[in-house]
């Protein structure tokens, strides 16, 4: 197996997933397969009118997530859950949530492992999340140490080495090129990880050709990999704001040949076209709501099957709403959506649908709704 070792010391700090003194979980140490249980305990400062839910976000080896709602048992002045955790889960996150709101502005890490003993793959990079500069190096030192492999986590490495200004001394591309030439001597076995850190390497190295390159392998390899849905995400943004240092432009004359352009929207087509029900669908179908090289029959399939996955999900109903008013002219289709929709947000618990760390986004949809309402109805009397 294809292996890295740093050529530094590793510093080791302690990881318990005991995070503060409002929630204690047993095993302290939780392994993949074990039954976990979480007692939140609140404290003075915390307002808990009603029982509140605890959502976890469960996090796989290549970033993928779930999350899952749960209600907690009241015993005295505790609040407790018990589960069971997947063989395929690396690391949980929990929000201490009531209907509306996060009740507890903190959010609770916890490092899940393996049997050897080790923490499971990517869940030292996720905690990582937590910290900045020294700390997020350490443990980022540390997962690269255990999973080397782990190719996303080396851009991580370098950006923090980079906020770190570690490469005072020697640049970024010079340490990326070094690293580049320790990958293909080894000649490690290809997945989307790798794949994608031979895009990010190139476009670290100003290689425009070989990036765009990479990017198209992964796009059409690995369509469905978390890791290309997020980092095209990146790339995206890095191309709108024209990121001339680290994205060439191509020179005048010069045939673009690919383009980012041309790669993102031909693997949007494809999960339009083959998995709809793939997590990031429902995004890339509401991007191209007013795109007419989309058929309408692929939208519709894509937000009902996201209704069929997850029938209290608001924002389905609320996209079907506007396709079939502004694209289909269906105004009595519309208004059954649009009252979904409303019906749905109404006895939804917001922040598992709408971020809980923020509530602009819950804010922001409430306002579409509204709108939305007040323009399909503006000529005609609400419906009973």
């Amino acid at each position: 197996m294809f292996r890295i070792y740093f050529a530094i010391i590793i510093f080791f700090i302690p990881l318990l997933p005991v995070i503060g003194q409002t929630v204690v979980t047993e095993p302290q140490r939780p392994c993949r397969g074990d039954t976990l249980e979480v007692v939140f305990c609140p404290g003075a400062t915390v307002d808990t009118p009603s029982a509140p839910f605890f959502l976890f976000y469960l996090y796989g080896e290549e970033g993928q997530s779930e999350s899952m709602l749960l209600k907690p048992e009241k015993q005295k002045q505790k609040y407790r859950v018990r589960f069971k955790i997947k063989e395929d889960v690396s690391s949980l996150e929990l929000h201490i949530i009531n209907r509306e709101e996060r009740i507890v502005d903190s959010t609770f890490r916890f490092i899940i492992y393996n049997h050897n003993g080790q923490p499971a793959r990517n869940s030292l990079a996720r905690y990582a999340l937590a910290y900045m500069d020294e700390v997020r190096d350490s443990l980022l030192r540390r997962e690269l140490a255990l999973y080397p492999g782990n190719y996303p986590v080396w851009q991580m490495y370098w950006a923090n080495q980079k906020r770190l200004k570690v490469f005072e001394e020697f640049s970024l591309k010079d340490s990326v090129r070094a690293f580049y030439k320790t990958l293909q001597k080894a000649g490690p076995k290809a997945d989307a990880g790798l794949v994608y850190l031979l895009a990010h390497i190139h476009l670290i190295l100003g290689n425009r050709d070989k990036y765009l390159f990479y990017l198209d392998k992964l796009t059409r390899e690995y369509p469905v990999s978390p890791i290309t849905s997020k980092y095209l995400s990146v790339f995206k943004v890095m191309e709108q704001y024209r990121q001339k240092q680290l994205i060439p432009r191509p020179k005048s004359g010069e045939s673009p040949g690919l383009t980012f352009k041309g790669i993102y929207k031909r693997w949007q087509k494809c999960i339009l076209k083959d998995y709809p029900g793939y997590p990031a669908a429902m995004k890339i179908a509401g991007e191209n709501m007013n795109n007419p090289a989309v058929p309408e029959k692929s939208l519709i399939r894509v937000f009902k099957k996201h209704i069929q996955r997850d029938p209290d999900n608001p924002r389905p109903y609320f996209l079907l709403a506007k396709l079939y008013y502004e694209k289909l002219k269906d105004r009595a289709t519309a208004e059954h959506y649009l009252q979904m929709a409303r019906q749905k947000y109404i006895n939804a618990v917001k922040p598992r649908y709408f971020a809980p760390y923020s509530r602009r986004f819950q804010k922001e949809f409430e306002q579409d709704l509204d709108l939305y309402e007040k323009y399909l109805w503006k000529t005609k009397g609400k419906p009973h």
